[in-house]
């Protein structure tokens, strides 16, 4: 007496970082992240197989992703899994000693000597909101991974309220001036987006606007930053201009990577099998879906 549809998400979960402080201010360190965590495996194990990994701030539910799916197959590096890489990276980031300044054995935790000649340990804090599937299962597949420990890194986790996650992570110091202070750079969350496209304030590197709580990746990068804005000026009938300019700017956000995407859903309807005609995707909400939809007797 049953019937479903189903249709991707225009959305996708994530670890999120924040770039101006700590370890994961160097784009080596959060390649090396994505490197250690094995996505495929991760995104079969949340989502039950109902859903794949993406490798930028997309859904597998977007026309324009759908249209440029294979050119974005060909130039996005997918970060497969591999210890000897995230390792190179690091080597290559200069995290090549240990705690008191000597070369890196092998043993412990890497460090980085800093412009201001301190040491900065490879230790990440992550900040996770308090009974989820995702901070649980990123435990397992990450925080726990001996390969993690092996490349000299350690990842610490913080489980809070998702109300006092979000205060650090816009450091909202309206609720406390503690929450000011950069303390965690990795977070787990997800994003869903509307029908418009518009990142262009998203990884603004303009300082009002990064103080107004606008760019809370807090990554500066000018490129970055013109590719966001590039998509929004155009005509908006010019498909094929956005779709060059989304390719564009995704290649760069998959190099800097101020997040690493987790998986894009699947998403079920369950519904009496008299509804007819019943079409929805994760771009259209309920009142507007059944408005063409009908019961049959």
């Amino acid at each position: 007496g049953f019937s479903y549809s189903e249709f991707p998400r225009s959305g996708y979960g994530k670890l999120y970082f924040q770039c101006d402080f700590g370890p994961t201010q160097f784009i080596e360190v959060r390649q090396a992240i994505a490197y250690l965590l094995d996505r495929n495996d991760f995104a079969k194990a949340f989502t039950g197989g109902y859903g794949s990994v993406v490798n930028g701030p997309y859904g597998e539910g977007q026309w324009f992703y759908q249209e440029t799916k294979a050119e974005l197959d060909e130039k996005l590096n997918a970060y497969p899994y591999s210890l000897e890489k995230a390792v190179e990276l690091l080597e290559e980031g200069g995290w090549v000693l240990d705690a008191n300044g000597n070369d890196y054995k092998g043993e412990g935790l890497r460090h980085k000597k800093l412009e201001d000649g301190t040491l900065m340990p490879l230790e990440i804090e992550w900040a996770a909101s308090e009974n989820n599937q995702v901070s649980e299962l990123l435990v397992v597949k990450l925080q726990e991974n001996p390969d993690v420990a092996k490349a000299g890194m350690k990842i610490n986790q913080t489980v809070m309220t998702f109300d006092e996650l979000l205060n650090w992570m816009y450091r909202d110091t309206s609720e406390n001036p503690r929450y000011g202070v950069p303390t965690y750079s990795m977070y787990n969350l997800a994003s869903g987006f509307y029908p418009s496209y518009d990142l262009s304030t998203s990884y603004t590197t303009d300082p009002d606007m990064v103080a107004a709580g606008y760019n809370d990746n807090f990554i500066l990068d000018e490129e970055l930053a013109k590719l966001a804005k590039d998509m929004t000026l155009l005509d908006f009938e010019d498909k094929e201009g956005f779709k060059k300019n989304f390719v564009d700017f995704m290649v760069k956000w998959n190099e800097v990577l101020p997040d690493v995407p987790l998986y894009s859903n699947i998403y079920h309807d369950f519904y009496n099998d008299k509804l007819q005609d019943w079409q929805n995707n994760d771009l259209v909400d309920v009142p507007t879906a059944i408005l063409y939809a009908w019961v049959t007797n």
